[in-house]
């Protein structure tokens, strides 16, 4: 099977969570980024706290079989963009290796608490006066981490 690159393609609304009205990105931005109005500022905070949200460690999917850590985390205010490289993969099961010419002999275990990661791409689009936002998430045909992403961005969203 080929391990052929794909795109994920997913809209994304925010609502509040006591009256449940939606959100523009711009009243999030004002709730989550709080040391500046400038636009590019806002943007570089929520950044910021986003990579700090995960404490230096990967953050698993909520059914604890993919794990993720974002790589580098950029954005472009201009064009509403966040965009980056994570890396992640599957966790929390154990796996035994061996050479593809030896199926006899195993040379080592994945471990539970081993994550075998994979590079990935994504690009949120979040126009400030719309409520709604746009992620896409590279991904390849045999393996993705769109579920453990998206997890993440939620919890996140939910406590700040």
């Amino acid at each position: 099977m080929a391990h052929n690159l794909k795109l994920g393609i997913y809209q994304f609304t925010l609502r509040n969570q006591i009256d449940k009205d939606y959100l523009t990105f711009d009243e999030v931005l004002k709730k989550v980024a709080k040391t500046s109005n400038e636009k590019s500022k806002k943007y570089q905070e929520f950044v910021k706290l986003y990579i700090e949200s995960f404490n230096g460690q990967f953050a698993k999917s909520q059914d604890k079989t993919k794990s993720l850590i974002p790589l580098k985390i950029d954005s472009n205010s201009n064009k509403n963009l966040i965009f980056g490289m994570l890396k992640g993969g599957l966790t929390e099961i154990e796996r035994e290796i061996y050479e593809d010419h030896n199926p006899s002999e195993r040379i080592g275990i994945i471990h539970k608490n081993n994550i075998t990661t994979l590079p990935y791409y994504f690009l949120i689009w979040t126009p400030v006066d719309l409520d709604f936002g746009i992620l896409m998430i590279q991904y390849y045909s045999s393996n993705s981490i769109s579920s453990p992403f998206i997890d993440n961005l939620k919890l996140f969203f939910r406590e700040q």
